[in-house]
């Protein structure tokens, strides 16, 4: 039997940590990642401003993915009485929503205003940590289909305000 002189021996326990290391990196990146929480994004406004804020909300429900849009109806309450208190936004439901490795995607139909041509959005998207980027489809009957990039990123959730002390007596 050959005897191992140290340095193969040292040798062969770095191929084996190298090769460790290696399979523990690969199952990092085959870990799923979870769009479920709550995303935010600003929506493209006219004239290459940003638009209003955007809320997204993603659940399991079973092994189903799905969610609620709200906000992006920017002008609203544009003819409200001044002073009013602007309503709450309008959640819509996400349709098609899908999940295949790190991409999403999902469908938004909103209403069209005063009875108007409704509006389609077809959102895709890469998730990456707590970002997602991407693309939004825009599709409303009558116009020209037209495209926006989009990137929202994964609200933290702020931690409750620890409670007032006692009155002293």
């Amino acid at each position: 039997m050959q005897r191992l002189s140290l340095r193969s021996f040292v040798k062969a326990g770095l191929c084996a940590l190298l090769a460790l290391g290696l399979v523990v990196t690969t199952r990092a990146e085959d870990a799923k990642v979870s769009p479920v929480g709550t995303w935010t994004f600003a929506g493209a406004g006219r004239g290459g401003n940003p638009g209003p804020t955007q809320t997204l909300k993603f659940k399991m429900d079973g092994d189903k993915l799905m969610g609620t849009i709200s906000g992006g109806m920017g002008r609203r309450n544009a003819n409200a009485d001044a002073g009013a208190t602007p309503a709450a936004p309008r959640e819509t439901k996400l349709e098609e929503v899908k999940l295949a490795g790190d991409m999403i995607s999902f469908k938004v139909t909103r209403a069209g205003r005063n009875g108007g041509a409704a509006t389609v959005q077809k959102f895709s998207g890469k998730i990456s940590g707590d970002s997602i980027k991407g693309k939004i489809e825009i599709e409303r009957e009558g116009q020209d289909p037209r495209s926006n990039d989009w990137e929202a990123k994964r609200a933290t959730e702020t931690p409750a305000a620890p409670a007032a002390p006692a009155a002293a007596k």
